[in-house]
């Protein structure tokens, strides 16, 4: 299977690193292998499945974010543009449509070309879908009932595609255009607080651009030098010159003060002078 290409995402704050999984929609899907976590069964079977993505608004198709197969779940974009999702205890060969058994649909359009996070948690036959940290549909799909179950298969789990759908329809299948990453499977059904907690980890608090002070103390041979917490994405720069230069123009950055908001430095006495 021709893997998917690598490309810088739009900005989106939180993404862990530059680089997102581009898929074509035609032949391009990543194999995420068939582990036995991924294949929950039965009448009370709980589990939550998470990704972001953006996907391709000129493209009308019912396409799969992730997708485990006929008598098992599904997490797909419909031909509307809303999200779908299926835990598989409808047993409809069919499903993902946002029309069958099992199938649950979003209020919300969200094949918009912009980055989403979608978490859909499935608790014994009940099923969510939170957006962007925030529940968009919560009830039984119609034709369930507590009775259902989930059959389950020997399938691969696909991200950007379906097993039971990489050539239906013909020549195209479910296959997604646009970019998918941080895919996750729970073998657990997540709380809203956990899905909060999750969107928060994925996507930090902006940070505050107005200019701040630094504030400072001294103990032993240490320094500290700390800002507002609501600042912490600001990087801390300084230069080291002789005691006769002065202050230049050698600024450069410290590693990793971007992600803090305190950094503690070893007073070298052997330094003419330093500047932060």
């Amino acid at each position: 299977v021709p893997g998917p290409a690598r490309t810088n995402g739009a900005p989106f704050s939180g993404l862990s690193g530059t680089n997102v999984a581009l898929f074509s929609g035609v032949s391009s899907y990543a194999d995420a292998g068939n582990a036995a976590a991924f294949n929950p069964m039965g009448s009370n079977a709980n589990f939550t499945v998470t990704a972001m993505f953006r996907g391709n608004p000129c493209d009308n198709r019912v396409q799969t974010i992730v997708g485990h197969g006929t008598n098992s779940w599904q997490l797909s974009v419909t031909t509307n543009g809303c999200l779908v999702f299926n835990a598989g205890n409808g047993n409809s060969a069919a499903r993902g449509t946002g029309q069958n058994a099992g199938d649950l649909q979003t209020r919300g359009v969200y094949n918009d070309g912009n980055w989403h996070q979608v978490v859909a948690v499935n608790r014994t036959n009940v099923i969510s879908i939170y957006v962007d940290g925030v529940l968009d549909t919560n009830r039984a799909p119609s034709g369930i009932t507590a009775t259902n179950i989930i059959l389950g298969n020997p399938n691969a789990v696909l991200i950007g595609a379906d097993p039971s759908y990489t050539n239906s329809p013909a020549g195209v299948g479910r296959q997604f255009a646009g970019r998918i990453c941080e895919v996750a499977f729970f073998t657990n059904a997540l709380t809203a607080a956990q899905v909060q907690q999750l969107y928060n980890a994925t996507v930090p608090p902006a940070v505050n651009t107005t200019p701040t002070n630094i504030l400072f103390s001294v103990a032993g041979n240490q320094l500290t030098l700390s800002w507002p917490a609501d600042h912490t994405g600001w990087r801390l720069q300084a230069q080291t010159n002789s005691s006769p230069a002065g202050l230049g123009v050698n600024w450069a950055d410290l590693v990793g003060s971007s992600l803090t908001n305190r950094v503690v430095i070893p007073i070298g006495l052997s330094n003419g002078s330093v500047f932060y």
